[in-house]
């Protein structure tokens, strides 16, 4: 387990002792959802208030320029469980004994854990360091517990981690507005609040309702996987019966394009790239016509894509070009997007409509116009700002409500 040089902080900026103990499979400066929910949340932490435990990326995971300035102790066994093909699970004892050593030596230890799913080894790493330390453990979630969990086995083990979570956590936050509805409704919303994924404002770009071009650029930002490979297969039946009138440019990753590949569709799109720098990557967006967001309706994750909220739309608000997000009614973001406005959704499946879609955008400078004014509003919704003053009351890091600086 290693981390940068300097010693663990005694005292954070409140009256309270000691810092919070950020547990996290995924961190920034990695690339990916999970990472940049992370990067908006802890980039308003005094730096002095956190350290960070979180798994060494893979040597070949691609660093975006989003990075934050406290102590981290990264945990390298990760790689080589990997490597040797152990189980993942040999992290947990392994895990708490070195964490649970190293803040023994160095004389002092968290005033609480602050775990952040969606791995379900560091939630149950920082389930046993919360009973093991005898401190206070609040946990975010980003996906649903259960619901994201694969094989009989697995899902067992995620069934004890939720009851045991919502048993001993002192609050849970959850990502989306949905999600904390759905643990309501299974009984567990006594200690749930909300903490949604925020926009960094600053890199806001002016709208321009310029014409589509000739084909019509249809721009994706993110991850392709199980959620939504089905659903570009529909985007490229759509650019098939375009007549050439559609193309499509993704900037994703490595393994994204594999799965591309997989899939058998790298070859109908028309540039894939890999953008690091995230203003890049909003200028990226910013330059097609029309920004595609796309849910499978079936898949091994239905019931987590019920409550997901999808973190590239932020990106997408920041880009100010109109959103088109394809999936079905029944998924809470797609029925959101449509009852907030900030995208034409599309919720019967195939090619066709997507292409009528995108015709009805192309052809409504007014709709245009409607669709970006929307998406303005949400990023003044998403301030991060606000969320964070909250979460940092609750950890005791803030003893008042100070105004905070970017």
């Amino acid at each position: 387990m290693d981390g940068p040089g300097g010693k663990i902080p005694q005292n954070s900026s409140s009256d309270s002792p000691g810092f919070t103990l950020v547990v996290s499979y995924y961190a920034p400066p990695e690339i990916g959802g999970a990472s940049a929910v992370m990067y908006e949340l802890l980039r308003h932490f005094p730096s002095d208030s956190l350290t960070l435990l979180k798994a060494a990326a893979k040597p070949d995971s691609p660093r975006g320029d989003r990075r934050i300035d406290i102590r981290t102790l990264t945990l390298k066994s990760s790689l080589w469980l990997t490597r040797l093909e152990m189980p993942s699970f040999l992290l947990i004892p392994f895990t708490i004994f070195r964490v649970a050593s190293y803040f023994k030596r160095m004389g002092t230890r968290p005033r609480n854990i602050l775990a952040v799913f969606p791995s379900l080894e560091f939630l149950l790493i920082s389930l046993f360091l919360s009973k093991f330390l005898s401190i206070p453990l609040y946990v975010y979630l980003h996906d649903c517990i259960v619901e994201t969990a694969r094989g009989h086995p697995r899902k067992e083990l995620a069934k004890v981690a939720e009851i045991w979570t919502f048993r001993s956590a002192t609050k849970v936050y959850a990502l989306s507005g949905a999600m904390k509805g759905f643990y309501e409704r299974k009984g567990l919303g006594s200690k749930i609040g909300l903490l949604p994924h925020g926009v960094d404002s600053k890199l806001l770009r002016e709208f321009e309702n310029r014409p589509c071009t000739n084909p019509v650029r249809v721009g994706f930002a993110g991850m392709v996987y199980e959620t939504n490979d089905s659903a570009f297969k529909d985007l490229v039946e759509a650019k098939r019966i375009s007549n050439g009138r559609l193309e499509i440019h993704l900037a994703t990753s490595r393994d994204s394009r594999a799965w591309l590949v997989r899939i058998g569709v790298a070859d109908s799109i028309d540039s894939i790239s890999t953008i690091e720098i995230h203003e890049k990557l909003v200028s990226f967006l910013s330059n097609c016509d029309v920004l595609f967001l796309p849910l499978n309706f079936e898949s091994p994750f239905y019931y987590d894509l019920l409550t997901v909220f999808p973190t590239k739309v932020t990106d997408y608000w920041l880009a100010q070009r109109p959103i088109l997000v394809y999936g079905p009614r029944e998924y809470a973001f797609v029925a959101e997007a449509s009852d907030d406005g900030y995208a034409k959704v599309v919720h019967r499946r195939g090619g066709k409509n997507i292409l009528d879609a995108v015709d009805e955008i192309c052809a409504s400078p007014s709709m245009r116009e409607a669709l970006v004014k929307s998406s303005r509003r949400m990023i003044d919704l998403h301030d991060s700002k606000e969320f964070v003053k909250t979460l940092m009351m609750d950890l005791g890091i803030l003893s008042s409500d100070p105004s905070l600086d970017n």
